[in-house]
């Protein structure tokens, strides 16, 4: 329940001093701030968790998966704000890190695609929707894993919804 989170969030941050007052900086601070990011996101206060995962950020020191993750992390509160070129801005430097880490034909690379698919959608940029939605089908269809279809599911749903929105005019 709430009690736990608040109990969770209490603990981050006294850890945090912790840290602080040990003058260990780096991975243990991008990661508290990461997460104190989270606790504040899952409480709605949005600012906040936009705040730690700056801070996270910036303590990420060039570390590829750290920057992709605070990145998705900022493009998940930009949509719940619908401040959708801003998700689409973060959500693109997520991507860019994940493709320095992972195979591009991997499931995770195609839910990022979808997740671009479904911000172009949000901006109503319906063509570049159908792009990045197409890309995620490729690689999806290409991956037999179950996370894979899990994922097509949602592919064919957000091309479904994109072509309903082309065809109904505004």
């Amino acid at each position: 329940g709430l009690g736990s989170l608040k109990e969770s969030k209490d603990t981050f941050l006294r850890a945090l001093e912790r840290v602080k007052s040990n003058n260990r900086l780096g991975f243990y601070n991008q990661f508290l701030y990461n997460n104190l990011g989270i606790m504040f996101k899952d409480e709605g206060d949005f600012y906040k968790a936009e705040t730690y995962y700056f801070k996270a950020l910036n303590e990420a020191n060039n570390n590829d998966r750290a920057i992709a993750i605070c990145q998705n992390n900022l493009m998940e509160v930009y949509l719940l704000t619908e401040q959708y070129d801003k998700a689409l801005v973060s959500h693109k430097k997520s991507l860019d890190h994940w493709l320095k880490l992972k195979d591009p034909n991997s499931a995770e690379i195609g839910k990022s695609y979808l997740n671009l698919a479904q911000i172009y959608e949000k901006l109503k940029d319906f063509d570049r929707a159908l792009i990045e939605n197409a890309k995620a089908k490729r690689i999806l269809l290409s991956d037999k894993s179950d996370n894979a279809r899990l994922l097509l599911a949602r592919v064919f749903t957000t091309e479904g919804r994109i072509y309903g929105a082309i065809s109904i005019p505004d």
